[in-house]
């Protein structure tokens, strides 16, 4: 409708006077005539600039002025390859106060029970991941590291069928809540699982009470402050810093490494002997999967990589690897309060002795050697832990024989020979 009237006064300012004969226009007034068409286009361009949205830098700009999009975006380590399987839910609700917001005032939100969270008539929704496959691909909504991956899913809630009373500022509160058992492995973004949605409705041409643009803020009391031109309108500010409009929640996987090194001493070893280990883990994710890196020797390149996985049901894990001297083990993405228990076959008259790394490497280290058992056992990871598995072996064999008898042997020889000489010269007296 718009362009249609900008086409029509065109129309009329330039070419309702003029005739083109020859390839020359003949209107003497076609100058002033042309200056006051283009000065009027402004004007409306300038017009309707003024009650568009104006969208910030990490706002959602929305298909649908009605249906709010944002993203969950769940952040893991680089050493992942999946996602957990974990699930976040989201609840919607209305604040019972109003906001100040200058000449207006942010209400709280209507018709609750007629807005749609993901496609359904319910205040509550839920969002899972369940082993997608990470990237690390730049998305300017994301806040992450470059060394860094995620994965997303999408959130919509649609207020399409809402009644409003009135123009003016309506606000929702949408609450996230983690997953009961494994929640501080998941913190969320600033600790903010409160978020304001504004809903900002005006009366259009046809009398009608339409959504003119929906904003989420991350702070739930965000103000309303006035535009660009000074004006305190329906109009959401371009200022990010003032507004805090944000479009996603984001919760970062707080996952844990454990690793273990082989060493051996002793003048008896052998650098050709393997050992064999027992990794046990419990208190894990289900339907999870889980990375681990063997590297047999410190000089060997044949390096495995492997991967174990909790059934839907299932927390713990039982599997055997074998390292040679110099050997290393690593297992990634394990969750806040895990258990593991490294128990080693100790044969070939070696002993069992651990060495814990945390001083040189900043290792926070918390398992408990039990010499009886050969194991290292920690009931409640709280950070990444690291240590060594030292095996000695050594003989009593014995040294410097020939040395030790041989002052004995010289004085006995020159003994014997004084007491031959002496009976000698007895005799022939």
């Amino acid at each position: 409708m718009f362009k249609k009237k900008v086409i029509n006064i065109m129309k009329a300012c330039v070419f309702s006077d003029f005739e083109i004969l020859g390839g020359k226009f003949m209107n003497k007034n076609f100058k002033s005539k042309l200056v006051a068409g283009l000065m009027t286009t402004a004007m409306l361009f300038s017009s309707a600039a003024a009650f568009a949205p104006v969208h910030a830098a990490d706002e959602t700009t929305q298909t649908n002025p009605s249906v709010l999009k944002f993203n969950e975006y769940l952040v893991t380590s680089e050493d992942l390859t999946n996602a957990p399987k974990v699930s976040f839910d989201f609840t919607l609700s209305v604040p019972t106060t109003t906001t100040n917001a200058g000449t207006l005032t942010i209400k709280p939100g209507e018709d609750l029970t007629s807005v749609k969270l993901n496609g359904k008539a319910s205040p509550t929704t839920s969002v899972a991941f369940n082993g997608e496959t990470l990237t690390s691909n730049n998305d300017n909504k994301v806040h992450k590291t470059d060394s860094q991956k995620y994965a997303s899913k999408e959130v919509s809630v649609d207020f399409s069928d809402v009644t409003w009373p009135d123009p003016g500022i309506y606000r929702y509160i949408i609450t996230q809540s983690g997953p009961a058992q494994f929640s501080d492995s998941f913190p969320v973004e600033n600790n903010d699982k409160d978020k304001a949605i504004d809903v900002y409705v005006i009366r259009n041409d046809s009398n009608q009470l339409v959504v003119n643009t929906i904003v989420m803020h991350s702070d739930e009391t965000a103000g309303y402050t006035k535009d660009a031109l000074g004006n305190t309108t329906v109009i959401p500010t371009n200022d990010t810093t003032t507004d805090n409009k944000i479009e996603r929640f984001q919760n970062t996987y707080d996952s844990k490494v454990l690793g273990f090194d082989k060493k051996t001493y002793g003048n008896q070893r052998s650098e050709n002997d393997l050992f064999t280990f027992r990794i046990k883990v419990e208190n894990l994710m289900p339907g999870t999967t889980y990375n681990y890196k063997v590297q047999p020797t410190t000089a060997n390149t044949n390096v495995t990589n492997s991967t174990i996985t909790t059934g839907d049901t299932e927390t713990s894990k039982e599997f055997d690897i074998s390292l040679n001297d110099g050997g290393s083990f690593e297992l990634y993405g394990l969750n806040l309060h895990a258990k593991y228990t490294v128990t080693e076959t100790v044969s070939k008259g070696y002993t069992l002795s651990m060495g814990n790394w945390s001083d040189a490497q900043g290792i926070d280290n918390n398992g408990i050697f039990d010499g009886n058992n050969n194991a290292i056992t920690d009931t409640d990871l709280t950070g990444d832990a690291r240590f060594g598995l030292i095996n000695t072996k050594n003989g009593n064999v014995p040294t410097g024989i020939i040395f030790a008898v041989a002052p004995f042997a010289v004085g006995a020889v020159v003994l014997a020979a004084f007491i031959i000489v002496k009976m000698r010269r007895t005799a022939k007296q």
